[in-house]
């Protein structure tokens, strides 16, 4: 986890030397879909994940669909981002990636890994949290957690979410940050969002 942030956070000079398996899914000229080692775009212009089966519609919840990332030769491990104009901004990364451990001691690396990123982020609160799925109820772990940081509208507090789950054998990561003064107004369309962005 600590190469993926690093990685954000190095990612224009990435872009600039080719160093990075950036993706941006769109179609070709003559309108056939495009495919890559790590996802696919199918007749619905929906993006699977090609090892997870994970699907990524263009909108979800008043969420548009941006850039996707793929962080290892393979296609295993890929994320893929999500915009929210209206009513508030907010940035949204869905991550995939192969469950390696036990999801409490992720949950621990990945605070750690947020924390050394951000100097003043104070983690708020930390709680278990679940998702239903095909009629079976999954546990995970929330983090939140508030520092400052650049969005559109200048630098500013904000507050950051991260739901952790593991399915299958798959880690699910979802990363959400808004402005802090949003924070009520947002939550709601962040479940919305998870409810509707279906598991394999």
């Amino acid at each position: 986890m600590k190469i993926k942030w690093l990685f954000l956070f190095l990612l224009p000079v990435l872009l600039m030397i080719g160093g990075c398996y950036n993706l941006m899914m769109g179609r070709r000229a003559d309108g056939s879909p495009r495919v890559s080692v790590g996802f696919v775009e199918d007749e619905h212009k929906n993006l699977v994940h090609r090892r997870s089966g994970m699907v990524f519609p263009e909108h979800v919840a008043g969420f548009a669909r941006d850039f996707t990332y793929i962080y290892d030769s393979h296609g295993s491990d890929v994320s893929v981002r999500y915009n929210l104009s209206e009513p508030v901004e907010c940035f949204l990364d869905v991550y995939v990636y192969p469950a390696y451990g036990e999801l409490e001691k992720h949950a621990a690396e990945t605070m750690s890994t947020i924390e050394a990123h951000h100097e003043n982020a104070r983690l708020i609160s930390e709680t278990a949290i679940s998702h239903d799925h095909a009629g079976t109820s999954h546990t995970g772990v929330g983090l939140t957690h508030r520092y400052r940081a650049k969005l559109k509208n200048g630098e500013q507090p904000v507050e950051s979410k991260t739901w952790l789950f593991v399915y299958s054998e798959w880690f699910l990561q979802y990363r959400m940050t808004y402005p802090e003064s949003a924070a009520a107004e947002i939550e709601p369309l962040l479940t919305v969002f998870r409810n509707r962005l279906a598991w394999p």
